[in-house]
């Protein structure tokens, strides 16, 4: 410091003015910046030197507020300028430490305010310069100065911002008050934010109870995708310490982030402020208001407390209008409820009881989830009915019913709520409640409610949410209004189930009796016919109107078997002993035409196992006994061809004689009339010996074999045994036999019965046609033989070709035909793997087609 020079009165006077000049401009000025460059510009324009800084001393720190003039290559920190300047302002100069750079001539002096330093002034300039005490004094008259009109500021400036403030919180309160639903109520805060609060960002948290679940109401603006990572050990972090103390906290410095991942994602993002404000009414927590800056704040007292009434307004706003929320789903809740009670009560089935039902539950509380299940008492388990999974309705799965083991502590939900008859609420994390098969993966929470009729329950449902605050005291009793009320439906439903089903049974038992072949009728305790199904009236020939009122006796001629004298009392004494009676009875119709048949009676009792009709089956043994009469005309022709069996060995061998002295009668010496009747006898006497040769070998009783056979030698032998009766009844036979035919392989005197029934129904075809053929025919296709019978008769109907082949169907006159023929031919060449169909029209005659496979070996 340079000593001081004399100064004149003259420099005096004018250092006074321009320093009062200096003080007015600095005093008319109120903007705190405005009068920061002031004091600077003015305090080395006063000196008359390069340049000026203030400082300011902020929570014990020396910080730089406005500088003047060009440093140059100058170097000069906070510490440089002020030097060691205390808070007391005792150090009246600035000296150079020793191991700071050369950087001219400083001088420095503080400004102090109420009897505090609440900053400094330095003056610098080149190094030739050397200020003196009168600079000294000089600059600390106008850091005097100074100090009170920064003070004067500053009290400006606060009551600025005290207004400004006054009036962001006015019209923040007047504009949430306007609105009174909470996504309103979102809306508005996160606008407010913005626009007075210079917020780049803005999430609410909202929580129910301290560490409890922590849902985010909304997230905007710069990192909002931090809101939702910050739910991961949420009551862990800041935001977890502000809801759980009630007490803001504001972070300009980024460090003190406790998690380094969530630390990383807000720098990404840009941001360097962060304002955790905890929203509380009356001690009762609200949630949590998030502001996010990306320019650095200071969060100095004034903008503290703006924020913190600020947080209150929007947790006073939010309280109201979640209350006026809760009143009006409430009321909302009981509307709904009394309109979905009267869809309950109309519902006329159990599927749509159980619509109703979720459609009930789903209108007023959330549940994306829910199944219902019924019980069923026989199992004693619990039956899925209605299961519905993220808003859409599915089948439910049977393998997911519960078993209810009795004794035991109930291990989940729903069995607890079944057996204490009291609906229950329970959290879900990681599967606790074990009955994880009507669980739908997300989750959170449960309602589980008892469906009961009075005393009875009758099963349960479930509604279930991925908010975990979803259901609350109220949300239960209102589910459990709807279980009541299911629970009544469900009991009625299952009534007229009961009565419908019952119902139904008696249609189908109408509709089974209706298409019944086998007569049915129904008679009163007094035998009246009470009912009469359609075959009984085609059987009896009556209308329903003329046989239901009719005495059973009408339709009765007497029992074929009489077991004594009361005939009609025998089947009454059986059925009161027993309740049954089967027996053969004579019947009669409406003609009076007769027919037995047999009659099976069974009593119906009621509760009380009183009688109260009897159901009457009847069926006819006519045809029964024309079959079994048939049956006996097979075995008389089986006795027959025994009969021409022993007949023939009896006339071969006469026959064999007289063919043996023919032969020798040819040897003498004849004349050749004699020669000519000896050979006709050798001839005759052979073609006798060969027809009774292939009649005993048609005749003959071996087992079935399997040999190559010959179709065209087959058929010729089958042809000398039809030979006589075909020539006297005036058949013409051609034979067109396909030489070299391939042998086939099989049992040759099956595949001989099978022509022979060919040819006989082709002799009774044509047996009344002027024009009598019959037609044999073989030929090869297809690697198959194929033999065909054709004839001129009169054809047959297509009616008639689909039944040729069934067993005893037959065309010819009663008496003549057992039906057999055709139907055993079908299937023994069925099980020679070959076909047998028949191509015929009316009055085109009838060609059967036989086709048999060639055999590989003989070929």
């Amino acid at each position: 410091m340079a000593e001081s020079t004399l100064v004149s009165p003259e420099q005096s006077a004018r250092e006074a003015r321009a320093l009062a000049e200096i003080v007015q401009r600095i005093n008319q000025s109120l903007e705190l910046d405005r009068v920061f460059a002031l004091i600077v510009r003015h305090a080395a324009e006063l000196l008359h030197a390069r340049g000026a800084r203030l400082g300011l001393v902020e929570e014990g720190s020396m910080v730089m507020a406005a500088t003047h003039g060009d440093v140059g290559d100058l170097s000069i920190t906070a510490t440089d300028t002020f030097g060691s300047i205390s808070s007391t302002g005792e150090h009246p100069l600035w000296e150079r430490r020793s191991d700071s750079p050369e950087m001219g001539n400083i001088v420095a002096v503080p400004c102090i305010a109420n009897g505090l330093v609440i900053g400094a002034i330095s003056v610098f300039d080149v190094p030739e310069r050397r200020f003196d005490s009168h600079d000294e004094e000089l600059l600390l008259a106008l850091a005097n100065h100074a100090a009170i009109a920064i003070d004067n500021a500053r009290l400006y400036r606060q009551s600025v911002r005290a207004m400004e403030h006054a009036s962001i919180l006015a019209s923040s309160a007047r504009s949430l008050a306007m609105y009174v639903t909470p996504d309103e109520i979102y809306a508005d805060i996160e606008r407010i934010a913005s626009t007075s609060l210079d917020a780049d960002g803005v999430a609410l948290y909202q929580s129910a109870a301290t560490e409890g679940a922590v849902t985010i109401a909304f997230s905007s603006g710069a990192g909002k995708h931090v809101a939702t990572f910050a739910l991961v050990g949420f009551w862990e972090g800041t935001r977890g310490d502000v809801m759980r103390s009630g007490i803001p906290c504001f972070v300009h410095e980024l460090d003190v982030v406790k998690d380094k991942q969530m630390l990383a994602m807000v720098a990404e993002a840009g941001i360097s402020s962060i304002a955790c404000l905890p929203l509380a009414v009356e001690g009762r927590l609200q949630g949590l208001l998030v502001l996010r800056y990306l320019t650095p704040q200071k969060f100095d007292e004034d903008q503290r407390n703006l924020l913190i009434d600020f947080g209150s307004h929007c947790a006073l706003a939010l309280r109201n209008a979640l209350l006026l929320e809760r009143v009006e789903q409430r009321a909302q809740r009981l509307a709904a409820v009394a309109k979905v009670q009267q869809a309950i009560s109309a519902a006329s089935s159990l599927a749509d009881v159980y619509a109703e039902s979720y459609r009930a539950v789903a209108s007023v509380v959330d549940a994306p989830c829910f199944v219902l299940m019924r019980h069923d008492p026989q199992r004693d388990v619990l039956v899925p009915e209605f299961v519905v999974r993220n808003g859409d309705a599915g089948s439910p799965d049977s393998a997911t019913c519960i078993q209810m083991v009795r004794g035991s502590q109930p291990d989940n939900s729903l069995v607890a709520a079944f057996r204490t008859g009291e609906p229950n609420v329970a959290a879900i994390t990681d599967g606790s409640d074990s009955a994880t098969t009507t669980m739908h993966p997300g989750m959170m929470v449960v309602l589980t409610a008892p469906i009961v009729n009075g005393e009875q329950v009758l099963g349960v449902l479930q509604a279930q949410s991925q908010r975990p605050n979803a259901y609350d005291r109220e949300v239960v009793d209102i589910v459990m209004l709807i279980a009541r009320q299911a629970g009544t439906a469900m009991a009625r439903a299952q009534t007229s189930a009961s009565e419908r089903a019952a119902s139904e049974r008696a249609r189908a038992l109408a509709v089974a009796l209706e298409a019944m072949d086998q007569p049915v009728l129904i008679r009163s305790r007094d035998e009246i016919v009470l009912y009469a199904n359609g075959a009984a009236l085609r059987e009896y020939g009556y209308t329903r109107d003329e046989l239901i009122g009719l005495s059973s006796h009408v339709l009765t001629v007497l029992p074929t078997v009489r077991a004594h004298d009361q005939t009609r009392e025998a089947p009454r004494e059986e059925l009161a002993a027993s309740g049954s009676w089967s027996g053969e009875l004579l019947l009669q119709r409406k003609n009076g035409s007769e027919f037995p048949a047999w009659l099976s009676i069974n009593n119906i009792v009621n509760e009380e196992g009183e009688i109260t009709s009897s159901v009457i089956s009847t069926r006819d043994l006519t045809e029964e006994r024309r079959v079994a009469e048939q049956l006996r005309q097979s075995e008389k022709l089986v006795a027959l061809g025994e009969l021409v069996a022993g007949v023939a060995h009896e006339v071969n061998n006469p026959l064999t004689g007289i063919s043996a002295f023919a032969q020798l009668l040819q040897e003498e010496r004849l004349t050749p009339d004699q020669l000519e009747a000896a050979q006709m006898i050798k001839r005759e006497a052979d073609r006798a010996v060969s027809v009774i040769r292939d009649l005993l070998t048609f005749a003959r009783k071996t087992g079935p074999r399997s040999v190559p056979i010959d179709m065209n030698a087959l058929i010729e032998q089958t042809m000398r045994l039809r030979t006589y009766g075909l020539r006297t009844a005036g058949i013409e036979m051609t034979q067109e036999l396909a030489p070299g035919l391939p042998r086939v392989h099989g049992d040759d005197r099956q595949l001989q019965q099978v022509l022979l029934n060919l040819v006989v129904n082709a002799e009774h075809a044509v047996a009344n046609c002027t024009k009598r053929i019959i037609t044999v025919r073989t030929s090869v296709a297809a690697g198959r033989v194929i033999v065909e019978v054709s004839d001129t008769g009169q054809g047959m109907s297509a009616e008639v070709q689909k039944r040729i082949f069934e067993p005893f169907f037959t065309t010819k006159p009663e008496g003549t035909g057992t039906g057999l023929g055709l139907s055993v031919s079908f299937g023994i060449v069925r099980t020679h793997g070959g076909t047998l169909t028949v191509h015929s029209a009316p009055g085109a005659g009838a060609t059967f087609r036989l086709t048999l496979a060639i055999d590989e070996k003989s070929a």
